[in-house]
């Protein structure tokens, strides 16, 4: 509060990589988004992500791209996607600046890496969605699973779910359709007796908060963005850590 009574709002930029505060006021777009840190940034309370070269930050898909049949990934680590065998995904506007449109057929590549397998605290899934569908279980929106592993999806009646290995966490979420929303999950590995915690957040918001002892395998198996969901996706990411 200002002298007077005067209210004002102050914008903090959290750089997540250094542990440092970071003021990008003033810094020029182009240079902000290749020199500096990423930054979560607060308005009014609510989390803007911006840039992406953040520790544990394995893949991030920006969707810029426009055309061409590789989605390029912006973490520094070369885990690029393509498009699949038969796939016919097309390059659209997304939440911010480009985004990729896919029917339930389509599906985004990304080879089996390490840094996809979740790291010792366990993993972050990100993304902003645009469903033009009910989203089911079948509606991927990132995962390496085979006869296991994780993903994230959809789920009955348009909420979003974690799946590892055989055990299913839904939020409580109706995202509907045609509007974007921003959806997270974080699983954290935590050693016996202590339990583990999973966490799935829609819009900036936590939604839902499950605790036990959990698993998955997820080694030797590519990851996969989009196979059974239609709609958009954009600035999709994945941490090899809880955040």
């Amino acid at each position: 509060t200002m002298p007077g009574n005067r209210s004002r709002v102050w914008e903090f930029m959290l750089d997540l990589a250094h542990r440092n505060w970071n003021d990008s006021t003033g810094v020029g777009a182009y240079i902000s988004e290749y020199s500096n840190p990423d930054s979560l940034a607060f308005y009014t309370g609510t989390p803007y992500l911006e840039k992406a070269w953040e520790d544990q930050l394995s893949g991030h898909w920006k969707f810029e791209e426009g055309s061409g049949d590789t989605a390029f990934d912006n973490s520094g680590g070369s885990n690029s996607g393509v498009r699949t065998t038969g796939s016919t995904w097309t390059w659209t506007s997304g939440k911010w600046g480009g985004g990729l449109s896919l029917s339930t057929g389509d599906s985004v590549k990304v080879v089996d890496n390490a840094a996809f397998n979740g790291g010792t605290s366990g993993f972050t899934i990100m993304a902003w969605v645009k469903p033009t569908a009910a989203l089911t279980s079948s509606s991927r929106i990132f995962g390496k699973f085979g006869t296991n592993g994780y993903k994230m999806t959809g789920g009955g009646g348009d909420v979003v779910q974690l799946t590892l290995n055989g055990t299913t966490f839904s939020d409580r979420t109706d995202i509907g359709s045609g509007s974007w929303h921003h959806v997270a999950v974080m699983y954290h590995k935590r050693t016996a007796p202590v339990p583990d915690t999973v966490k799935l957040f829609v819009d900036g918001k936590t939604d839902t908060i499950i605790t036990g002892t959990y698993s998955f395998d997820a080694s030797g198996v590519n990851a996969l963005m989009g196979p059974g969901f239609a709609g958009t996706l954009d600035d999709v990411r994945f941490y090899n850590e809880r955040l």
